[in-house]
């Protein structure tokens, strides 16, 4: 049998082939046909504008320590008599910390509330977040949200007010609203010549979601698409559901939404949808192609409705942020269903935006960028204002038609007139004439190159950069260096390799765009193994009159990494000092020279070193990754020298991020397991070393270390039977290697002979 790590391997499909395939399901339909797909979203497609769970709860964020000013503490407490406002973050803390005191107390003999334990610090740990989350909106519980008004009264405010008075939106939802408005446009043409919508039917018109906001009405508001909800998963008729043939947009809310008193939050709740809705969900879900974004498969009515189904029409993709993240809930169903995948993307932002440029080519970053005002103009084009009475002349503010005196007119005349002058404005969006088509072709390409859709920027740089037509220099430069980026980007290293090598040669190029280049063209003669060819081009750049220390860092960097894969060490670290001696080096690349230099620290035995370079960058407050890789650097470390507290410190600090990737919490996880069993404290080893093993998140060989490790500490315990059963599994293991058979073996038999 094949171990479930095969059996989901073989369900990953590349995010290219799924594009694909999404393009091809809407360009063989019928134009009468039902649309080819239905969304399912969770919290993950709101990520950035409405707080996760962990940050409802009032637990800070690890690496600022600031915690989120919509948590549910400083939220209830602002609800008081006394309306305090905390504006010292240890008030904050403060107030967060005493309501997790009372609340944990108030609520003694709930058992659910009883598990939830607390850190150090006096708030919920990692493990517990759900739980506590739960038990926050549990009605039976005191002193939480604790009511449906309260839940939904902060839900509303979680959700929906903002300074400005305004929902704020993320590149997910407004994507995603733009293609279901150009879905429409069958035939019709964009500024580029290219289609406004590659389909013959629709994309998709009804999208499920566990989330409460509203942000996906605020985005089809803005892009003036009709829609209905049903937001009453309690009183779902037989019917609900049969709405292929409606023209709306149709929003169904699984949980319930902020304009009704019913929010499904607690186990019971969501149980009671599961046993209600189902069955009817999964008979729609069936009947099209399933896209999932940013849902974790809760044990609710989606995830049961979606495997009540045994398969689906189009196929089902389920998209993830990193193998590491699917759970199993979610890794059962994808095994049990045949034509359903797992997709990796890097954000849903990205990934909607590149699905929107490949199904709308003709404005691959939507018309609200290109070409704002046609909306507008459509939008008056369909009001009627000839039944209005003439203006008065006398009236404080009457809006005349040109100077002072003359007669006044029919609004409808004035409606016509604000027409017609948006027509000529919108021929500066549409690039007709001249200079304007190439500012429309600069657009076109800058849109699509932030978001990475490569293979458009790529063709809209290339015509920039050869026609002879466009004479700006400076964008034209910028466009071949473009031009060469987006082409290795899109894996043509070859083409890009040669488009580089033009730009180098050319005797118009400046400096700062040669220096580049070099760089770039380094990186990819390495990837060909060239590598006389790679250090050159980056001798040149550090060896370059005028040329900026951010340029001179770049060559540097990847010079280093060169010398350190060959063997190198001493060269690579001479060069990794070097950038920190630039006088204005970017950041980026001083703290990833500190810590490669760690590594190579570490590598040579040097430990002392190494935990100096890890300290040091830890105090600078990297970004998240880099951050998580001193924390475990250094942890193992510490581990290495016996100094299991400190070591045990840096792992849970991991665990704790609230960005950190569920492979970092897994493996942290199992190197704090290792320092408890080192401790002597067999409890807490079982504790972690039995929950990274259950996440599917731990990488496939330290899996058999793991078993190792809790056979270690139930044997502390004196578990001798729950100890032998480890042991028996990391010899029945295929991944296992040799010498972990070895001392697993031994083991077992110290354990018999004892």
């Amino acid at each position: 049998m094949p171990s479930d790590a095969t059996l989901l391997e073989r369900k990953q499909m590349s995010s290219a082939t799924m594009l694909a395939k999404v393009e091809d399901a809407v360009r063989r339909g019928a134009r009468n046909a039902a649309p080819a797909y239905t969304l399912i979203l969770g919290a993950g497609a709101s990520f950035g504008v409405v707080p996760t769970a962990k940050e409802m709860l009032g637990c800070p964020d690890v690496k600022t320590k600031k915690i989120h000013d919509k948590c549910i503490p400083l939220w209830l407490s602002s609800q008081g008599d006394s309306k305090d406002v905390f504006l010292t973050d240890d008030a904050r803390m403060a107030c967060v910390v005493e309501f997790w005191r009372f609340f944990k107390e108030a609520n003694s003999s709930n058992s659910q509330v009883d598990q939830i334990a607390l850190d150090s610090a006096g708030l919920p740990t990692q493990e517990y977040v759900s739980a506590a989350y739960q038990a926050i909106f549990n009605t039976s519980c005191v002193g939480g949200v604790d009511t449906p008004e309260r839940h939904r009264a902060y839900m509303r405010e979680v959700t929906m007010a903002t300074q400005a008075g305004s929902i704020p939106l993320n590149a997910t939802h407004f994507y995603l609203a733009s293609l279901l408005s150009l879905q429409r446009r069958i035939g019709e043409s964009g500024p580029n010549g290219q289609l406004l919508y590659k389909g013959q039917r629709e994309f998709a018109r009804t999208i499920f979601t566990t989330n409460f906001d509203p942000l996906l009405q605020t985005s089809l508001q803005l892009f003036q698409l009709l829609y209905y909800m049903t937001d009453r998963p309690e009183f779902l008729s037989a019917d609900a559901l049969q709405t292929d043939e409606h023209p709306a947009i149709h929003l169904f809310y699984a949980h319930g939404s902020v304009h009704r008193p019913f929010l499904a939050n607690t186990e019971a709740q969501i149980e009671q949808l599961k046993l209600q809705n189902s069955r009817d969900l999964a008979a729609y879900l069936g009947t099209h192609g399933v896209i999932v974004l940013g849902y974790s498969g809760w044990d609710d009515c989606l995830l049961d409705a979606l495997n009540q189904t045994k398969t689906f029409s189009n196929n089902l993709y389920w998209l993830v942020r990193g193998k590491e993240s699917i759970t199993p809930k979610v890794s059962k169903f994808l095994e049990e269903h045949s034509n359903s995948y797992w997709v990796n993307i890097s954000d849903g932002g990205h990934f909607m935006a590149s699905l929107h440029g490949r199904l709308c080519p003709g404005v691959p970053n939507t018309e609200m960028l290109y070409n704002p005002i046609r909306p507008l103009i459509c939008q008056l084009n369909c009001v009627s204002l000839s039944n209005v009475g003439k203006s008065e002349p006398d009236r404080k503010g009457t809006l005349l038609l040109s100077g002072v005196g003359e007669a006044p007119v029919e609004v409808d005349s004035l409606r016509l007139q604000v027409i017609k002058r948006l027509e000529g404005l919108q021929r500066s969006f549409t690039g007709e004439n001249g200079i304007e088509k190439f500012d429309e072709l600069w657009r076109q390409a800058e849109l699509s190159f932030a978001n990475e859709s490569w293979d458009i920027a790529a063709n809209a740089y290339k015509t920039l950069a050869h026609d002879e037509n466009f004479a700006d220099p400076e964008r034209k430069t910028c466009a071949q260096f473009r031009w060469a980026v987006c082409l290795s980007e899109a894996g043509k290293e070859s083409d890009s390799l040669e488009a580089y090598t033009a730009l180098i040669e050319s005797g118009g190029t400046s400096t700062a765009y040669k220096a580049k280049a070099l760089v770039n063209r380094g990186i990819i003669f390495g990837s060909f193994g060239i590598q006389e060819a790679e250090v050159a081009d980056y001798n040149e750049v550090i060896d370059m009159e005028g040329v900026s220390d951010d340029q001179i860092a770049s060559a540097l960097y990847n010079r280093a990494i060169h010398f350190a894969a060959s063997g190198q060490s001493d060269i690579a670290m001479e060069d990794y000092q070097s950038i920190m001696e630039l006088p204005a080096a970017p950041s980026e690349y001083i703290l990833l020279a500190i810590y490669n230099r760690g590594v190579l620290r570490e590598e040579a035995g040097d430990l002392d070193r190494a935990l100096e370079s890890y300290t040091d960058l830890i105090v600078r407050a990297p970004p998240a990754e880099l951050y998580t890789k001193a924390l475990t650097s250094r942890g193992n470390i510490y581990k290495r020298f016996d100094r299991l507290d400190d070591a045990i410190g840096d792992f849970s600090q991991v665990i704790d991020m609230t960005d950190s990737r569920d492979v970092d919490i897994a493996l942290s996880k199992f190197n704090r397991g290792i320092c408890y069993n080192l401790k002597g404290d067999f409890n807490s080893a079982v504790r972690d070393l039995s929950s990274c093993i259950q996440s599917k998140s731990l990488p496939r060989h330290k899996v058999t270390d793991a078993y190792l490790g809790l056979g270690v500490a139930f044997q502390g315990l004196g578990k001798r039977k729950e100890a032998a059963q480890q042991y028996v599994k990391v010899i029945e293991s295929t991944d296992a290697m040799g010498h972990e058979r070895d001392m697993a073996n031994q083991a077992l038999v110290g354990l018999q002979v004892n």
